[in-house]
């Protein structure tokens, strides 16, 4: 394989991989805090809860993230 082909394989992984944090981020931080806000979210689950599971999406969105630029670490000139 060619250095070009395999620098594309690489960018196309931690596209994928970014895109995947983005998602996590999007749908289980964002989104749960967004919905919180407006009352959305039934009144038996409490406002600990809410916080803890997008803190969670946010820490696994970022490490997700952090693991998409070191894969573009290995891109070879």
């Amino acid at each position: 394989m060619t250095k070009l082909v395999e620098n594309e394989q690489l960018k196309l992984t931690a596209a994928w991989l970014n895109t995947l944090a983005t998602a996590i981020f999007t749908v289980g931080g964002f989104g749960p805090i967004v919905s919180y806000g407006f009352g959305l979210v039934p009144n038996t689950i409490e406002r600990p809860t809410v916080f803890a599971a997008a803190g969670t999406c946010l820490v696994v969105a970022t490490t997700i993230h952090l693991v998409a630029r070191n894969v573009l670490g290995g891109l070879s000139e």
